[in-house]
């Protein structure tokens, strides 16, 4: 009977010791990770982002006028940066567009909202003369494009927008003879502040765009 009680007992023992590995093997199971959860991602989740800049060689963009409408009047003074023209409009010379013929002239003037400068009468042309002394006092010698030509018909020269001013201020031997060969077909405000007819291709590095908006009547 003792012998009995004895192994019974011995078997007892054995069956708990065995539960007792199994439940620590159990709980070491769920309660150890073995490696911590990482990610690693290949870009950062914040970008720094760098200021975006342009440089232009002239403006595009005046401050209180679209620059999406071509030859647009205006009633309520000249935008910012444009100067009073009198009663005839808003003028605004362009030097940092020096290089550029006569077509690409009458586009720096669209992207600001203008067309090249049409000049009327002996006032505003007074008027401008003093205003381009003084500018070209700091910036140096420039000449003009405007928007005068007779590329519609050899020797009938026009404003872009039709007008038909008779006003003109030609320099000496200006304009050129019209006949077939003669190409000089635009007109640019030149030495002295006269006008001369040119070319509509020539490129200069002191030719530049002179801007104008109309003041409506």
């Amino acid at each position: 009977m003792m012998g009995r009680t004895l192994v019974f007992s011995i078997l007892i023992l054995t069956l708990n010791n065995s539960s007792a590995q199994n439940q620590s093997s159990t709980s070491t199971s769920t309660t150890t990770t073995g490696y911590p959860y990482t990610t690693t991602t290949r870009y950062p989740t914040t970008t720094t982002t760098y200021p975006y800049t342009t440089t232009t060689r002239y403006p595009t963009a005046v401050t209180g006028y679209s620059t999406t409408t071509t030859g647009t009047t205006t009633t309520a003074g000249c935008p910012e940066g444009w100067i009073n023209g009198l009663y005839s409009g808003c003028f605004l010379p362009i030097h940092q567009a020096t290089g550029v013929n006569w077509l690409q002239a009458t586009q720096v003037c669209e992207e600001v909202g203008g067309v090249l400068a049409e000049i009327y009468d002996p006032s505003v042309q007074d008027f401008l003369k003093s205003i381009l002394q003084f500018e070209e006092n700091i910036i140096g010698k420039y000449d003009w494009w405007l928007a005068l030509n007779d590329i519609g018909h050899e020797g009938e020269f026009r404003w872009s927008n039709e007008n038909y001013s008779t006003y003109r201020n030609w320099g000496p031997s200006r304009p050129t003879y019209p006949d077939q060969y003669n190409h000089a077909d635009c007109v640019y405000m030149g030495s002295e502040y006269f006008w001369y007819d040119e070319n509509c291709d020539r490129q200069s590095p002191n030719l530049a765009p002179l801007c104008f908006i109309p003041f409506s009547q």
